[in-house]
């Protein structure tokens, strides 16, 4: 078995183990359509998956690169900053 099938077997180990109660085509499912796949999933090539696993590996919780530097977790004072008011 080449390196590449067993890093995405343990990726889609993982992305499972994250949603214990579903099955494993359930699974498969969800990924494509988070990789925005509309067809059958058995058009859904390997490459496309093995995309979305790391996508959804490296990207779990981040924020966006350019939005963190504005993040303001009060929504009022956010609102009063946007309509260039001191919060």
């Amino acid at each position: 078995m080449s390196e590449r099938r067993k890093q995405l077997l343990n990726m889609l180990l993982e992305a499972w183990d994250k949603e214990p109660e579903q099955d494993l085509m359930r699974v498969v499912e969800h990924l494509a359509a988070g990789a925005g796949h509309l067809g059958s999933i058995s058009n859904f090539k390997d490459d496309a998956l093995f995309m979305q696993l790391e996508h959804q590996k490296k990207c779990s919780g981040a924020r966006l690169g350019g939005v963190h530097s504005e993040y303001i977790p009060d929504f009022r004072a956010a609102l009063l900053s946007a309509r260039g008011c001191q919060a």
